[in-house]
């Protein structure tokens, strides 16, 4: 007879609900989500929105609803070497540097070959289980915050307005031939032939060069970078026409494409985020944290590889960030849940020569 013994379920050994996020502020007990709704002895008013526990994972786990099992960050939070080669020489080409400056995407690219950031895996665990996918926002004590355009144009420089929707692109016939190509993938199986390292192989080899290259280069930087889908090793066919619209020099906006695309469920504790994304946001919102940005000096030595490819005239902020690490054992859930820790307009402060994207 075989066993109904269920396998043991794999616990979070680094998760811990020793926290300050109780009921009432934005959270009503899970029990009583649907009443009438109460703070204290006070009737909440109609205009103060209250976030359904149900839909935050922090609450549904304090309640036994289901077990805090690991969190593994697998969307790729470093680059490969094979990329930032290619990155280097498409970038020597002064008129590929044009078509990607008036699309407004050129100093995004550049900082995707440099794109190192250290996850720290306890901090991000606690606060991903804060999202609401009710609200799209992170609950703690004291309120709610959440990533906006802003930190989205300052962190990944990403346009967030452009002359060309998203959504309607039109492609000529020349267009049409070179999408064609890009479906058609590197010449592996079909189940590999959009694979990351498949596609640099193929296309980002030095001594094949067609009309498609260029193509192929920014569809690589979406699929990669922006736009990372489920797949997080394989290239999804929706970047193909932003990439021909971005190659012919249009602006699109893709800093809302990409906050919406993080919004939509990729915050989710069940799905796949942009973890290096969230770790800067944090690192930029949250004071006492004890990790130390890199000086402009050493950040400008890490960048400038001298071989003539492009060169912002200074460096984007998040640039401070790249290669820096965390130091464990702090009580990031104290910082979390108390409001003087956290900066709301972190951008503008920095010293030295950081640029950052101005918004007020």
């Amino acid at each position: 007879m075989a066993s109904t013994d269920l396998p043991p379920i794999m616990m979070d050994h680094l998760y811990s609900m020793d926290d300050g996020l109780k009921a009432g502020g934005p959270l009503l007990p899970l029990e009583k989500a649907c009443e009438n709704p109460v703070v204290g002895d006070e009737p909440l008013p109609e205009t103060v929105s209250v976030v359904d526990p149900a839909s935050v994972s922090r609450c549904c786990i304090e309640k036994g609803l289901f077990p805090a099992v690991p969190l593994f960050f697998q969307h790729p939070c470093s680059i490969s070497k094979s990329w930032s080669e290619w990155v280097d020489r498409e970038l020597l080409d002064p008129s590929t540097c044009d078509i990607l400056h008036r699309a407004q995407v050129l100093e995004a690219i550049f900082l995707s070959k440099l794109w190192d950031i250290h996850i720290e895996a306890r901090m991000l665990r606690h606060v991903v289980r804060r999202w609401s996918k009710a609200t799209h926002t992170f609950v703690c004590s004291w309120g709610e915050f959440t990533p906006t355009l802003e930190d989205v144009a300052n962190i990944v420089r990403l346009p967030v307005c452009g002359n060309r929707s998203p959504f309607d692109i039109a492609l000529t016939p020349a267009e049409i031939d070179i999408l064609a190509v890009l479906r058609k993938g590197a010449p592996t199986s079909p189940s590999t032939a959009l694979r990351f390292s498949n596609w640099i192989q193929h296309f980002g080899n030095v001594d094949r060069q067609g009309p498609w290259r260029l193509a192929a280069f920014v569809s690589l930087w979406l699929g990669r970078f922006v736009l990372c889908d489920f797949s997080h090793d394989c290239l999804h066919e929706r970047v193909f026409p932003l990439a021909l619209a971005i190659v012919r020099g249009d602006s699109i906006p893709l800093a809302p494409v990409f906050l919406g695309h993080c919004t939509a469920g990729t915050m989710g504790v069940e799905t796949l985020l942009n973890s290096g994304f969230l770790q800067v946001f944090l690192w930029e919102h949250l004071k006492g944290l004890d990790v130390c940005p890199l000086p402009y000096s050493h950040a400008l030595r890490s960048a400038d590889m001298g071989n003539g490819s492009f060169m912002p005239g200074s460096l984007p902020l998040v640039c401070r960030w790249f290669k820096r690490m965390q130091r464990k054992g702090q009580n990031v859930l104290r910082l979390l849940d108390d409001i003087e820790y956290f900066i709301f307009r972190p951008y503008g402060t920095s010293a030295e020569t950081f640029t950052f994207v101005p918004f007020y």
